[in-house]
Parts: C-alpha cells; structure tokens; sequence
C-alpha cells in the first residue's frame, strides 16, 4: 500500500502564525490508526514524505470565509519528521524525497504553490518506481 497526503494537513487560515488546522498530535493518532488498520490487510506500506510548497507563492486561496490558506515549509519539515518516526514505529517504509528535491528545482516542478505539475509527477513516478522495484527485487 502506498499512502501519499499532501500540505493541506498543515494548512493554517487566516495568517502565516495561525495555528495549523490539524494539530500535529491530531495526525500522529490518525496516522498511526491507518497504519494499524492497513496492517491487518498489507504486508508492506510505503509513506510518502510531505513534498515542500512554494511559500513566496502563499497564499494563493481563500475558504468559503474569505481566510487565506498558508503553508509553511517549517511546518512540513516537523511533520515529515513526525510521519518518519512513526513508519519506524510501525515498520513502514517511509519514501524520502529529499535527493530527487535537492537534484531538481522543485519550485519548476510545481503547477502552483503546492501541486506538482506534469514534471514534478514524472518525478514523483520515477522515485516510487525505484522504491518499488528495489522492494521487489531484493
């Protein structure tokens, strides 16, 4: 099974210091209740790493309130490291996208401040690929 969430679950509204919308201790229990319950039907279950956003281009919308929605890099970085811990937690593998990220301009690789456009999927494709193929050859 491969689970990839996106930066909405550190998305904060209404200003850059708004608290995130779900607290981190909120998606750690969340998190480790999907592991569990997909235990039970997958042997193995890859998590993605949260990719970083484009800040300079936050925000970029609005809720049905009129709040700017915000993403911040910081935010990501805590709750990549969160997802890591707890894959070791749960014997998971956690994909690390850090070489591909740091290979590549990934703000090039964006459709906008947070979606990947056709090149950052391509890269995406091409990292889970190796992920796989090494699980599936070794």
């Amino acid at each position: 099974m491969i689970v990839a969430c996106g930066s909405n679950d550190v998305a904060r509204w209404g200003g850059r210091e708004s608290p995130p919308s779900l607290s981190l201790a909120f998606r750690m229990e969340t998190w480790s209740k999907l592991i569990e319950e997909a235990k039970r039907i997958f042997d193995l279950i890859y998590v993605c790493q949260v990719l970083p956003v484009d800040e300079s281009k936050v925000p970029a919308r609005k809720n049905e309130q009129g709040l700017d929605q915000f993403y911040r890099n910081d935010a990501i970085n805590e709750y990549n490291s969160a997802l890591k811990n707890l894959c070791s937690d749960h014997a998971c593998r956690f994909v690390d996208f850090t070489a591909m990220l740091e290979a590549n301009d990934w703000k090039a690789c964006l459709f906008d401040d947070v979606h990947p456009n056709a090149e950052g999927h391509e890269l995406i494709s091409r990292r889970m690929f190796k992920e796989l193929e090494a699980a599936l050859l070794s």
